[in-house]
């Protein structure tokens, strides 16, 4: 059985549906301990970086948005990012073209 994907009207509730049931379990639990918590969000669908950059900031990390891999690149070459969540299909750079690039680079500097 095939589902059917959430329509864009109703995308917004979701997400603000989930974060807050996440939230409410977690009860103020930091989601990561860590000195560094700055993630990158890369997406070109701007719900999807709501979702996200309010879920991450429940738990006291700090997201900075990218919404392209080029946008990506750029940005992680000039910060220190935890993590980096990273979409797939984007305009101008793909996700997984802005990955090889920044394992490439990680693995020439060590």
């Amino acid at each position: 059985m095939q589902k059917k994907p959430i329509a864009s009207s109703n995308k917004l509730y979701y997400y603000r549906y989930l974060t807050n049931k996440i939230a409410q379990a977690n009860q103020g639990t930091p989601l990561i301990a860590a000195k560094n918590n700055k993630i990158l969000i890369v997406d070109d669908e701007p719900l999807n970086r709501l979702f996200l950059v309010d879920l991450l900031t429940m738990h006291d990390l700090s997201p900075t948005e990218a919404i392209t891999g080029k946008e990506a690149v750029e940005k992680w070459l000039t910060n220190d990012y935890f993590v980096i969540l990273m979409d797939i299909q984007m305009p101008e750079m793909n996700g997984i073209d802005a990955t090889r690039f920044i394992r490439q680079r990680e693995k020439e500097e060590g």
